[in-house]
C-alpha cells in the first residue's frame, strides 16, 4: 500500500511539473503542431496559459486562453477548458483525453460570422452574411472512431445583393452514423453490380447532418454527409416556396430546374473534403 502511495504521489509531482513548464518551451521541443495548426504570442504555462492567435487552415482563432481542470483526474480524464474571442466571433468548449486515449470535446459552443466559413464554398458565388452557432454535446474520437451530438444554427442568414435577400435560418442536426459512402465520380456499373452494392452493409463512419429551415422565406428539408475515411462529403436537399416568399427567390429557385408535382426543388452534389481534414 505504502508502495503505491509513493508511486502517485511521484507520478503527481511529474505531472504537475510539466503542466507547469511554459508553453512555449514544449512547442519548441515537441512541435510542430499537428495538421495546419500554428501559434502565435504563445504565453503562460501548460496548467493555464494563452495564445494570441492560433490558425488552422484557413480559420484563424484569436485571443485563445485555456486551463486545466485538475479535478478531472480523479475519473481518469485530463481536461482544459478553452475560451476564444475575435473579430470573426467567440467560443467555448472543454477539450481532453481519457486513460483509453480517447480524445473529446464537450459543452461546446461557438458563435461566428457566416463569412469566416467562405472557405467551405469557395467555388460557389456566393456571399452570405450572418452568425453561425454551433452548439456540440460531446464529440469523442479514437482512431477511426468518432462520436458526436450537436446541431449547427444559421442565423439571419442575408444574400449580398442589390437589394440584399434575406434567406432567414436554418439547423442542422448532427451525429454520426455508418453508411456506404459514395465515389465523387461512380463509375459505371452493370445490373448485377448495381444489386450487389445496395446489399452492402455499411462500412464506413460518417458525420450526418439533417436540415431544416427555421420559419424562413423557403422550405428545406436534406441531409449532408461527410465520410471520414474517403474523405468526401454528399448534400441532398429539397426546396420548396412559401406562399409568402418573395418572387426574387422564387426566381432563385426555378434556375434548380423544373419542380415535382408537389411543386418541390431537388439539389444534390458531393465533392471531395481536404486531405488532411
Amino acid at each position: 500500500m505504502k508502495k503505491w502511495l509513493l508511486f502517485f504521489g511521484v507520478f503527481s509531482y511529474l505531472f504537475f511539473l510539466v503542466l507547469r513548464l511554459p508553453a512555449t518551451y514544449l512547442l519548441e521541443k515537441f512541435g510542430p503542431l499537428p495538421r495546419q495548426i500554428e501559434a502565435y504570442g504563445v504565453e503562460g504555462s501548460v496548467f493555464q496559459g494563452r495564445a494570441a492567435l492560433v490558425q488552422w487552415r484557413e480559420w484563424r482563432f484569436e485571443s485563445v486562453t485555456w486551463n486545466f481542470q485538475p479535478l478531472t483526474l480523479v475519473t481518469g480524464r485530463a481536461e482544459f477548458s478553452v475560451v476564444f474571442r475575435g473579430l470573426e466571433g467567440e467560443g467555448h468548449t472543454q477539450i481532453g483525453v481519457s486513460l483509453s486515449q480517447e480524445s473529446y470535446l464537450k459543452d461546446t459552443h461557438v458563435r461566428i460570422r457566416v463569412s469566416a466559413l467562405e472557405p467551405l464554398w469557395r467555388p460557389m458565388v456566393l456571399s452570405l452574411e450572418g452568425w453561425v452557432l454551433i452548439d456540440l454535446e460531446h464529440a469523442s474520437w479514437k482512431t477511426e472512431h468518432l462520436d458526436l451530438l450537436g446541431k449547427v444554427t444559421l442565423e439571419n442568414t442575408i444574400w449580398d445583393s442589390k437589394p440584399p435577400l434575406s434567406f432567414g435560418s436554418y439547423l442542422v442536426a448532427l451525429d454520426t452514423v455508418q453508411e456506404n459512402a459514395m465515389p465523387v465520380q461512380p463509375p459505371e456499373k452493370t445490373k448485377s453490380a448495381e444489386k450487389n452494392s445496395k446489399t452492402q452493409e455499411p462500412s464506413e463512419p460518417a458525420i450526418r447532418g439533417q436540415i431544416t429551415d427555421i420559419n424562413g422565406p423557403v422550405q428545406i428539408k436534406g441531409q449532408l454527409l461527410a465520410y471520414l475515411k474517403s474523405k468526401t462529403w454528399q448534400i441532398t436537399t429539397s426546396f420548396w416556396a412559401r406562399p409568402q416568399t418573395p418572387e426574387q427567390i422564387k426566381n432563385l429557385l426555378s434556375l434548380l430546374g423544373a419542380p415535382n408535382r408537389e411543386g418541390h426543388y431537388s439539389w444534390s452534389s458531393r465533392g471531395q473534403l481536404p486531405s488532411d481534414f
